[in-house]
């Protein structure tokens, strides 16, 4: 089973991984840290079983990302990792009303 991981960079992005690691030992995490990277990677690498992305990465815009990922890998599960202010900030009620 594989994720799609949308972080910042390897500096930030070790704890999450170390996470989903012990939380998901059998799961392969796929990562970018661009989302112009993301198309190739959603499309080559894939299939993937959720997705986690960490919000606090001012680079990317969560709703548009959501849409796009949506789209094209069709539903997936989201995890959705940041401070409490990034998440009442981007995360959208369209986002927490979808299925």
């Amino acid at each position: 089973m594989k994720v799609l991981f949308i972080g910042h960079n390897s500096e930030n992005d070790t704890p999450i991984t170390r996470l989903m690691g012990n939380l998901f030992p059998k799961v392969q995490m796929i990562g970018v840290a661009e989302s112009t990277n993301l198309m190739d990677l959603m499309t080559v690498d894939g299939p993937f079983s959720f997705v986690v992305i960490a919000i606090d990465n001012k680079n990317i815009t969560v709703s548009e990302l959501y849409e796009t990922i949506n789209e094209t890998l069709g539903q997936r599960p989201f995890i959705f990792i940041g401070s409490p202010n990034s998440v009442k900030s981007y995360i959208t009620s369209e986002i927490l009303q979808r299925p």
